[in-house]
């Protein structure tokens, strides 16, 4: 069996005092199987610099659409994506 993967829209999200987050809809939190503190990498095309990890942080806020993959400023950044971006994304388990 391999690796769940999901893919969503990227848009921006920031909470005060969080930084390296994410935030899913529970369907696609189901779909990676993840949970809230689980790492998730995300990743645009087949370029690894166009990608980051982050810490799922919970469940997207209910005025986002549930293909919304919501990232920290930070997270934008590090992955050179621009909102709209479409990105795959799945559970994170292996470092190098």
């Amino acid at each position: 069996m391999g690796i769940a993967k999901a893919t969503g829209i990227i848009k921006p999200y920031n909470e005060e005092g969080i930084i390296v987050g994410a935030w899913l809809s529970q369907k696609k939190m189901d779909q990676i199987g993840v949970k809230m503190g689980d790492f998730i990498y995300v990743q645009k095309g087949w370029s690894g610099s166009l990608s980051c990890r982050a810490v799922v942080k919970g469940t997207l806020p209910s005025n986002f659409d549930e293909e919304t993959i919501a990232l920290t400023d930070d997270r934008i950044q590090e992955g050179n994506f621009t909102e709209g971006d479409i990105c795959n994304f799945w559970k994170h388990t292996s470092w190098f």
